[in-house]
């Protein structure tokens, strides 16, 4: 400890102490900050004198992802049901012409004329 204590400390022992260990909380507070966000992935994009800047929060990030995996998921369900509805269709149709060729068929054995000639 030095001779003479700092003039902020007005020259009280105990002021000093406490103003030392203030400024080792903050310490620890920050290295502890930056340290769980580390962990969680968070990088500070930018260092400066007014503070450290994030580019994006996690939650944020995660929260629109979940949003683009829901409207894709909503987009690949209309379009799952508009190719059952066409497929559906495509059947239709081809019992139609499946009948309409059995009908021609036997109308061309039974000597008649085919339905579109009459």
């Amino acid at each position: 400890m030095p001779d003479q204590l700092p003039g902020i400390a007005l020259g009280s022992e105990p002021l000093f102490y406490i103003e030392r260990g203030v400024a080792a909380f903050a310490a620890l507070v920050i290295a502890m900050s930056l340290l769980a966000r580390g962990l969680k992935g968070e990088l500070p994009s930018q260092v400066s004198t007014t503070g450290l800047t994030y580019s994006e929060s996690l939650e944020r990030a995660v929260t629109s992802s979940d949003e683009a995996v829901t409207a894709l998921s909503l987009r690949v369900d209309q379009l799952d049901h508009d190719l059952r509805r066409r497929d559906e269709l495509i059947r239709l149709v081809a019992a139609e012409v499946l009948d309409l060729s059995e009908t021609i068929d036997t109308r061309k054995d039974a000597g008649g004329p085919p339905p579109g000639d009459r």
